[in-house]
């Protein structure tokens, strides 16, 4: 990889950002173009506007011009199959990833202020959709459960998924971040399904909280948590943790848990997949470990919760956890 390739790809990241937050990049095809007129109207923005924006991205290779308009190419296609890591990168940890020589010289700001959730939660929801969805979806429709709790439920777009799935099922969401909460409301009114789902802000270790704010949490049979763990893990030692989920939700008899997990050591010089770096450097910044699959493992075990399946997803190093209380 030469210095090129990597100025050229920070520039390219912001760029995919932009066009995405404009819906532009939906509003291209890889067969049918797309004239400027029909992309400013789709971006809601004068032509002038996003004409800089298109040429760079033609000159990065993720547009080409063709009969009056542009067309995504085959690598177009695959930035908008992984826009959720550019939006995760380029938008919830941008400014971290900015001051990253000033955090190394002072613990002011802190790493954690610096952090867009707004733009973590639509990443990470864009990520779900585009590349595990139907596995989730398949997992979560081959359990019975009437009701169902989300730790870290970010937009609410896998609650509305799962409860969309399957009729009747009651979904409760608790996120810390006050914008995905915003967003999880909005999102979760939209779709019909306010009488069913419903969703707070809250620190989903604090089971006080969470239970002052919905005691229906008591009965609900199904807990999950996606991408989160890891952050708990650093709070508790791992089994204590996974107790007091239990111990939170009685009633539960099942729990689906996704992570993703630190990439295995491997060769100098073997370049990394998309987004473990950005997931792991984030992490060490904020002082945060990373794990291992065989750790978690260990964990349900002494948590005295069995491990019934453990699924790959779309997402390099990230994993399902199927898990029964034992």
């Amino acid at each position: 990889m030469s210095a090129a390739d990597l100025f050229n790809g920070f520039v390219g990241a912001n760029v995919i950002r932009a066009l995405q937050h404009l819906d532009v990049l939906d509003a291209l095809d890889p067969v049918v173009p797309a004239d400027v007129d029909a992309l400013s109207r789709a971006a809601g923005v004068a032509a002038e506007r996003i004409t800089p924006l298109l040429a760079a991205a033609t000159s990065l290779g993720i547009l080409a011009p063709r009969g009056g308009g542009y067309v995504l190419t085959s690598t177009g296609v695959d930035v908008r199959q992984h826009v959720g890591f550019f939006i995760w990168a380029v938008g919830g940890y941008g400014r971290m990833f900015a001051e990253l020589g000033a955090l190394a010289r002072s613990s002011e700001p802190r790493p954690m202020d610096l952090i867009d959730r707004g733009d973590v939660a639509l990443g990470s929801d864009l990520c779900n959709t585009r590349l595990m969805r139907q596995t989730i979806l398949d997992a979560f429709v081959a359990q019975d459960f009437s009701m169902m709790v989300d730790l870290g439920c970010g937009n609410a777009g896998r609650l509305i998924d799962i409860c969309t799935a399957k009729a009747g099922v009651r979904g409760i969401g608790f996120d810390l971040s006050a914008v995905a909460v915003a967003l999880a409301k909005n999102n979760v009114a939209a779709r019909g399904l306010s009488d069913r789902v419903g969703v707070h802000q809250a620190n989903v270790l604090d089971m006080q909280q969470l239970e002052e704010l919905a005691p229906e949490i008591r009965k609900a049979d199904l807990v999950t948590s996606f991408m989160m763990l890891h952050d708990l893990f650093n709070a508790a030692p791992p089994a204590v943790v996974l107790q007091g989920i239990r111990r939170g939700f009685p009633a539960a008899r099942r729990f689906l848990f996704a992570d993703t997990f630190r990439m295995p050591e491997g060769e100098a010089g073997v370049r990394p997949p998309i987004f473990n770096l950005g997931f792991q450097l984030t992490h060490s910044v904020m002082a945060l470990d990373l794990f291992t699959p065989a750790l978690y493992r260990e964990a349900f075990e002494a948590a005295d919760m069995r491990l019934r399946q453990q699924i790959a997803l779309g997402v390099p190093n990230t994993y399902l956890f199927v898990v029964d209380a034992a």
